[in-house]
């Protein structure tokens, strides 16, 4: 008989009267949750295929009473779709060979290499998580706009977004929570073969780093695909924006578009996020699984 997976309450729990009624509310206020989190996702989809009349209607309908297809194409037809989504793909690639870069090294060398004073840049990785991120916003711009020394305007290019991103103390921290799960013991073997850090840093801590950097590779792709505020703010050249910026400025803002034709530049917008969501979840799960786990 195969084996049944463990679960947070047992057989035996269940039987008891007091717990099964806690274990079904449990149960009813979870499905209310996830009720509430995707139904304005299934609104967005359902009245993108809907008249713009009957998407104002009241009561509202919930099912469409004729299926307005035809919205696709034509919000396709008028709308960049293909120069919008290479603009998102080229900002989250960069994005991602800078965290892959920067915070893979900074995550190896507070892990394995434990410089001096590293004990402290913990603690500021530490308080920089504390601090709300809009609460950045203003003196990033401010850095930005003349970077120190160089006195460069990096604004209104996707530099902007590369050159920060390897600041990213979430992200460090993250890496160097599953760099501490690897045995120090394959670091010290490699080093007494008279492998360098990097060399070991290559071909050992980063080949068995597998599940973590794709675990980091989705929520760089997520988190990049779905910004908004940032990209809005300092990408001001139409031609430059992500997706999500460039629907709001060219689609809501302007009268040629209806209001299905809005909903139906949303619904193409979240598929891919949704897609690679559910074709790499089972990565993230591993990912911070075995982040958890101590070697």
């Amino acid at each position: 008989m195969a084996e049944r997976g463990r679960t947070l309450i047992g057989r035996q729990d269940l039987l008891r009267p007091t717990v099964k009624i806690g274990y079904a509310l449990m149960i009813v206020f979870l499905i209310v949750v996830a009720i509430a989190t995707l139904f304005p996702l299934v609104w967005v989809v359902i009245s993108s295929v809907k008249s713009s009349a009957e998407i104002f209607r009241v009561p509202p309908t919930i099912w469409p009473e004729n299926f307005q297809w035809g919205t696709y194409l034509n919000v396709w037809s008028k709308f960049n779709f293909p120069r919008y989504f290479k603009n998102t793909v080229v900002l989250i690639f960069g994005i991602w060979v800078v965290q892959m870069l920067v915070t893979t090294l900074a995550a190896y060398s507070l892990s394995k290499l434990k410089p001096p004073g590293h004990k402290l840049i913990m603690f500021g990785f530490l308080a920089a998580l504390m601090v709300p991120g809009l609460a950045m916003m203003i003196p990033k711009y401010v850095i930005l706009k003349s970077l120190p020394l160089f006195g460069w305007n990096l604004l209104d290019s996707y530099w902007a977004f590369w050159l920060p991103a390897g600041a990213n103390a979430f992200n460090i921290l993250l890496l160097k929570t599953f760099f501490d799960g690897i045995p120090d013991d394959l670091v010290d073997a490699a080093t007494i073969d008279g492998a360098s850090e990097l060399r070991t840093f290559a071909q050992i801590v980063l080949p068995l780093s597998k599940p973590i950097l794709a675990t980091l590779t989705i929520f760089i792709f997520l988190g990049v695909w779905n910004d908004f505020m940032w990209p809005y703010i300092v990408i001001t050249t139409t031609e430059k924006q992500p997706l999500m910026v460039a629907i709001y400025n060219s689609v809501f803002k302007s009268a040629v578009f209806a209001q299905n034709d809005i909903m139906a530049a949303i619904t193409i917008a979240i598929l891919p996020p949704i897609a690679v969501f559910f074709a790499l979840q089972k990565h993230i799960t591993r990912g911070i699984t075995l982040t958890g786990l101590k070697g």
